[in-house]
């Protein structure tokens, strides 16, 4: 008789799990499962944007359908599960395939798409202001978060970055010009609007930043210029 669906695993259960059995991978197992349903493939593996393990499901009703006895369509079943486990095993992980497996890119792997592109599809000045943002903004992440994915950045790290920039890069001992301040906006909502484009990342944190004033001087030039 086919055990039954097991409860949903708490969070602290998955890292138990994953640490006890299995702590040299980031899965649990296929196996086959009933409910109210009929039979099914389920197996855990690790969701990359929460790092806890998610459960996974394969309907097999519509196989069930093409075989005369419930034996025959065990056979191939189990011949599913072995070729799953097996991918599974080498590492393989359905978030990163399909529609929005680039959401799981490395941000600092996209960053050197970004500069080449760039550097390639706009005239000098306009690519280097691009490229030495990417430069400046590769380095702080290379800090504070290496192996992050792009759909991982978030409205607070962006903020934190522009807290480093106004306050903190190179030793600087006062803040930026507010030209300079909305500049690293700019070319940082340009970058983000590039990653939406090639389907990296849903939003644009750097549009939420808002600019700062730019006041000008007796001479009626921008102050900080």
């Amino acid at each position: 008789m086919l055990s039954k669906t097991p409860k949903k695993m708490s969070n602290s259960s998955n890292r138990l799990a994953v640490s006890s059995a299995y702590s040299a991978v980031n899965y649990l197992p296929a196996t086959l499962k009933t409910n109210k349903s009929g039979w099914l493939i389920e197996y855990y593996v690790e969701n990359p944007q929460t790092q806890e393990l998610a459960r996974k499901r394969i309907k097999l009703q519509p196989l069930l359908n093409r075989y005369s006895t419930k034996g025959e369509a065990k056979k191939h079943i189990n011949n599913i599960i072995v070729a799953l486990n097996m991918k599974l095993s080498t590492g393989w992980n359905p978030y990163f395939q399909g529609e929005e497996s680039r959401y799981y890119t490395p941000l600092l792997d996209v960053l050197e798409e970004y500069k080449e592109e760039v550097t390639k599809e706009h005239r000098k000045s306009t690519a280097n202001s691009y490229v030495s943002f990417a430069k400046i903004f590769g380095e702080w992440i290379a800090k504070v978060s290496p192996n992050i994915y792009c759909s991982m950045v978030s409205h607070s790290m962006i903020v934190q970055f522009m807290d480093y920039i106004q306050r903190e890069r190179d030793g600087r001992s006062g803040d930026i010009s507010a030209r300079t301040y909305n500049n690293y906006i700019k070319n940082g909502s340009a970058f983000f609007t590039w990653m939406i484009d090639k389907c990296y990342c849903k939003e644009n944190h750097f549009q939420k930043i808002k600019s700062k004033k730019v006041t000008e001087n007796v001479d009626g030039y921008p102050a900080g210029a």
